[in-house]
Formats: structure tokens, sequence, C-alpha cells
């Protein structure tokens, strides 16, 4: 009988998560055919990126700028941390992280499709001075924090790529 119970309110749920119009966050369709992501080669936050479009299988990512329809460029990237707490010691007890990207998206005529937007991440992190194993694992804690950061900042960046409405065609005075 609770077997049943549990199947019935299991399906009542997906019923009603159908009925309302959720849906699981897949690749997003971006609406131009070609981008450049003008990122060092290093950056990590560019190869999420680059990985996420290459996902959405509607764009192809552009070897050079003249070949894209659009441009993307970071004008922020930046890790920041600050203390929020001290013990009565003097040591640290919590941070906070901060994660700050800006970004641009343009043309291929170099019309702004995206003004510079400002993303921001934040995270908490809670340290115990006095137990100096837990050094060690905050400094992953912090670690894993920043790599999630960068995945939820790459997924809001998508979705307003995936939101852009690409420009009319410019009036070069030509008929």
């Amino acid at each position: 009988m609770r077997t049943f119970r549990t199947w019935l309110v299991a399906l009542t749920a997906v019923l009603l998560l159908a009925a309302c119009g959720f849906q699981l966050r897949g690749a997003q369709t971006l609406p131009f055919k070609s981008i450049y992501v003008a990122v060092p080669d290093t950056s990590e936050f560019g190869a999420l990126l680059k990985r996420a479009v290459r996902a959405s299988n509607s764009t192809t990512l552009a070897e050079r700028r003249e070949d894209a329809d659009v441009v993307f460029s970071i004008s922020q990237d930046a890790m920041e941390k600050f203390v929020l707490s001290v013990n009565n010691a003097g040591q640290a007890r919590e941070y906070e992280l901060r994660y700050r990207f800006g970004f641009t998206l343009t043309d291929a005529k170099g019309r702004s499709l995206i003004s510079p937007a400002s993303l921001l991440q934040q995270r908490v992190v809670t340290v115990n001075p006095a137990v100096a194993q837990e050094v060690l694992s905050k400094q992953q804690e912090e670690e894993l924090l920043r790599q999630d950061m960068q995945r939820d900042l790459v997924q809001q960046v998508m979705r307003r790529l995936a939101a852009v409405k690409p420009l009319p065609p410019a009036d070069d005075g030509q008929q």
C-alpha cells in the first residue's frame, strides 16, 4: 500500500510539472549561425563557454572574427575574496567569494547586440582556524565553489545569448 501511495504521489508531481510547462534546462538554441569568442586560449571560462556553444548544435564557433555573425568579448573576469567575520584572535571565520564577469556581444558590423553586461556570483565559505587539517579541505572547497560559479555564469551567459534579437541589416545607402 505504501509503495502504491509513493508511486501515486510521484506520478501526480510529474503530471503537475508537465501541466505548468516545466522543462529541464537543456542546450540553448542561439539565434545566430556563428560566433567568435574573443577570449584568451588559457581562459577556463572561455573553454566552458565554447563547450556550451558547441552543445547548442545551432551555432558554430568561428576561428576568426571576420568569419562570425557575432563577436563575444569579455570586459571583466575577476575572482575576489573578502573576509566577512573574524574570531576574537583576529583570524578569519568566514569569507565571501565573488566572481564578477562582464561581456559584450556585437554583430559583424560592430553594432552592439548586448550592451556591456555585468554578472555577479557570490558564495560564502566558513573556516575554523583552530583546526589545522581543515585548511587544505577549505582550499579544495574554495576551488570547487569557484568552478561552480563559473559554470553558473556560463549558463547565465548562454541564456542571455539565446535571448538576443538580431538587428536588421544596416542600410548602406545602396538600393
